[in-house]
Protein backbone atom coordinates (compact mmCIF):
# COMPACT_ATOMS: atom_id res chain seq x y z
CA UNK A 1 0.00 0.00 0.00
CA UNK A 2 1.29 3.50 -0.90
CA UNK A 3 1.66 6.38 1.47
CA UNK A 4 -0.61 9.10 0.04
CA UNK A 5 0.28 11.71 2.66
CA UNK A 6 3.26 13.00 0.61
CA UNK A 7 1.53 13.07 -2.80
CA UNK A 8 -0.04 16.37 -3.88
CA UNK A 9 -3.76 16.29 -4.37
CA UNK A 10 -5.54 17.44 -7.50
CA UNK A 11 -6.59 20.56 -5.60
CA UNK A 12 -2.95 21.30 -4.68
CA UNK A 13 -1.88 21.00 -8.32
CA UNK A 14 -4.70 23.27 -9.49
CA UNK A 15 -3.83 25.83 -6.82
CA UNK A 16 -0.16 25.81 -7.86
CA UNK A 17 -1.07 26.26 -11.53
CA UNK A 18 -3.39 29.11 -10.63
CA UNK A 19 -0.68 30.85 -8.59
CA UNK A 20 1.87 30.33 -11.37
CA UNK A 21 -0.49 31.77 -13.98
CA UNK A 22 -1.18 34.83 -11.79
CA UNK A 23 2.59 35.34 -11.33
CA UNK A 24 3.17 35.10 -15.08
CA UNK A 25 0.32 37.50 -15.79
CA UNK A 26 1.73 40.05 -13.31
CA UNK A 27 5.22 39.75 -14.81
CA UNK A 28 3.86 40.36 -18.30
CA UNK A 29 1.80 43.29 -17.10
CA UNK A 30 4.83 44.84 -15.39
CA UNK A 31 6.88 44.43 -18.58
CA UNK A 32 4.21 46.11 -20.69
CA UNK A 33 4.05 49.07 -18.33
CA UNK A 34 7.79 49.60 -18.18
CA UNK A 35 8.82 53.25 -18.21
CA UNK A 36 12.18 52.51 -19.82
CA UNK A 37 12.37 54.51 -23.02
CA UNK A 38 13.07 52.58 -26.19
CA UNK A 39 15.82 54.06 -28.32
CA UNK A 40 14.54 56.28 -31.08
CA UNK A 41 16.00 58.71 -33.50
CA UNK A 42 17.60 58.75 -36.91
CA UNK A 43 20.34 56.20 -36.17
CA UNK A 44 17.80 53.57 -35.09
CA UNK A 45 16.00 53.91 -38.43
CA UNK A 46 19.08 52.75 -40.34
CA UNK A 47 19.43 48.97 -40.56
CA UNK A 48 22.83 47.70 -39.37
CA UNK A 49 23.45 46.17 -42.80
CA UNK A 50 23.14 49.63 -44.38
CA UNK A 51 25.64 51.10 -41.92
CA UNK A 52 28.06 48.21 -42.55
CA UNK A 53 27.78 48.56 -46.33
CA UNK A 54 28.37 52.33 -46.18
CA UNK A 55 31.39 51.78 -43.93
CA UNK A 56 32.73 49.21 -46.36
CA UNK A 57 32.23 51.61 -49.28
CA UNK A 58 33.90 54.41 -47.33
CA UNK A 59 36.99 52.30 -46.75
CA UNK A 60 37.25 51.54 -50.49
CA UNK A 61 36.18 47.90 -50.25
CA UNK A 62 33.95 46.33 -52.87
CA UNK A 63 30.51 45.13 -51.82
CA UNK A 64 29.25 41.61 -52.32
CA UNK A 65 26.63 42.22 -55.07
CA UNK A 66 24.43 39.48 -53.58
CA UNK A 67 24.12 41.55 -50.38
CA UNK A 68 24.36 45.23 -51.39
CA UNK A 69 24.92 47.27 -54.52
CA UNK A 70 26.54 50.62 -55.17
CA UNK A 71 26.77 52.82 -58.23
CA UNK A 72 29.85 54.35 -59.87
CA UNK A 73 29.72 57.39 -57.56
CA UNK A 74 29.68 55.30 -54.37
CA UNK A 75 25.99 55.64 -53.56
CA UNK A 76 24.30 52.64 -51.95
CA UNK A 77 21.01 51.18 -53.19
CA UNK A 78 18.44 51.27 -50.37
CA UNK A 79 14.78 50.79 -49.57
CA UNK A 80 13.30 53.71 -47.66
CA UNK A 81 10.10 52.76 -45.85
CA UNK A 82 7.89 55.83 -45.50
CA UNK A 83 4.62 56.81 -43.84
CA UNK A 84 2.99 57.56 -47.20
CA UNK A 85 3.76 57.54 -50.89
CA UNK A 86 3.05 60.89 -52.53
CA UNK A 87 4.68 63.46 -54.80
CA UNK A 88 5.56 65.47 -51.70
CA UNK A 89 7.23 62.45 -50.08
CA UNK A 90 9.34 61.83 -53.19
CA UNK A 91 10.34 65.51 -53.34
CA UNK A 92 11.36 65.55 -49.66
CA UNK A 93 13.37 62.34 -50.06
CA UNK A 94 15.10 63.72 -53.15
CA UNK A 95 15.88 66.99 -51.36
CA UNK A 96 17.51 64.93 -48.60
CA UNK A 97 19.85 63.17 -51.01
CA UNK A 98 17.97 60.14 -52.32
CA UNK A 99 18.76 59.77 -56.03
CA UNK A 100 16.57 58.08 -58.65
CA UNK A 101 13.65 57.40 -56.28
CA UNK A 102 11.27 54.67 -57.40
CA UNK A 103 8.11 54.46 -55.29
CA UNK A 104 6.36 51.19 -54.61
CA UNK A 105 2.77 50.62 -53.52
CA UNK A 106 4.21 48.59 -50.63
CA UNK A 107 5.06 51.77 -48.70
CA UNK A 108 8.68 52.04 -49.71
CA UNK A 109 10.83 54.01 -52.10
CA UNK A 110 13.85 52.44 -53.73
CA UNK A 111 16.77 54.74 -54.44
CA UNK A 112 20.47 55.47 -54.10
CA UNK A 113 22.01 57.32 -51.16
CA UNK A 114 25.50 58.65 -50.47
CA UNK A 115 27.09 58.02 -47.10
CA UNK A 116 27.05 61.73 -46.30
CA UNK A 117 23.29 61.98 -46.88
CA UNK A 118 22.06 58.96 -44.89
CA UNK A 119 21.69 60.82 -41.56
CA UNK A 120 19.59 63.60 -43.09
CA UNK A 121 17.40 61.02 -44.81
CA UNK A 122 16.89 59.05 -41.59
CA UNK A 123 16.07 62.24 -39.67
CA UNK A 124 12.97 62.88 -41.78
CA UNK A 125 9.74 62.24 -39.86
CA UNK A 126 8.23 60.51 -42.91
CA UNK A 127 11.02 57.89 -42.89
CA UNK A 128 10.23 54.76 -40.91
CA UNK A 129 13.23 52.58 -41.78
CA UNK A 130 16.12 52.36 -44.25
CA UNK A 131 17.21 48.88 -45.34
CA UNK A 132 19.08 47.12 -48.09
CA UNK A 133 16.99 45.63 -50.89
CA UNK A 134 16.51 41.86 -50.93
CA UNK A 135 17.89 40.56 -54.19
CA UNK A 136 16.61 37.44 -55.90
CA UNK A 137 19.19 34.68 -55.95
CA UNK A 138 19.33 31.95 -58.59
CA UNK A 139 19.46 28.43 -57.17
Amino acid sequence: MRNTDSLPTVMDIKALRYIASIALWLALLAGCQSTVATPSGPAQKIAPEVTAALTQLGSGQALDPRQARSDATGRLEVYVYVTEISDTTIRVLTDSGLKDPTPSPMGLVQGWIASGDIAALAALPIVIRITLPRYAMPH
